[in-house]
């Protein structure tokens, strides 16, 4: 099986803000930490993909945030939004890598949002240059960013190997509205060997 992830990520000091825009926003995902540093929101693959968009968008009125993903066969890529905009897209597709497309440049500045030195902006950099998402994750601080979206977190998906995971809590209504269809999931960080 091949991997799926897709995720957005956020500073981990914006947690409470992404949990109190959840509940306002009624969004049907899934918080969890991901290390110290940053943080994940997952979403429904049924949610219309441009209320997400919306949401991203006000949420980046508060903080900075980078909807990655990692369709392993595929390729990879992201979106930074800041101020309410998308500020970058950025998408490599294996296939136009291997029949000698072009990578799109990348405008490394735009990491500075999230606070990165020089000399990380410059590996940050130099991965995205060589398409290496496993060095992109080490350079972002996030290289636990693997076999991660909703639907692993829920555990529809399984992962082939043996590595720890998260266990959710049961759903939580975002709304005080009795008669929401849509749920929450927030995580509490347990370990268990799959």
């Amino acid at each position: 099986m091949s991997e799926f992830t897709q995720g957005t990520l956020l500073k981990s000091r914006h947690v409470s803000d992404i949990l109190r825009l959840r509940q306002q926003w009624d969004m049907d995902c899934i918080v969890q930490m991901l290390n110290s540093n940053w943080a994940v929101f997952f979403y429904r693959e049924q949610i219309s993909v441009p209320y997400v968009e919306q949401f991203h968008l006000v949420c980046s009125l508060s903080f900075p945030l980078l909807a990655f993903y990692n369709f392993e066969d595929h390729g990879w890529g992201f979106t930074v939004y800041q101020d309410g905009q998308t500020y970058h897209k950025f998408d490599i597709f294996y296939e136009e890598i291997e029949i000698g497309g072009n990578l799109q440049k990348i405008h490394v500045q735009l990491f500075e949002l999230f606070g990165f030195t020089a000399q990380e902006l410059f590996e940050i950099e130099d991965s995205v240059n060589r398409a290496d998402v496993e060095c992109f994750k080490l350079a972002m601080g996030f290289p636990e960013m693997s076999w991660l979206s909703y639907n692993y977190a829920v555990g529809d998906i399984e992962e082939d190997d043996d590595s720890e995971i998260e266990v959710l809590q049961d759903p939580t209504p975002c709304s005080p509205n009795p008669f929401s269809d849509k749920l929450c999931r927030s995580s509490v960080r347990t370990t268990a060997v799959a």
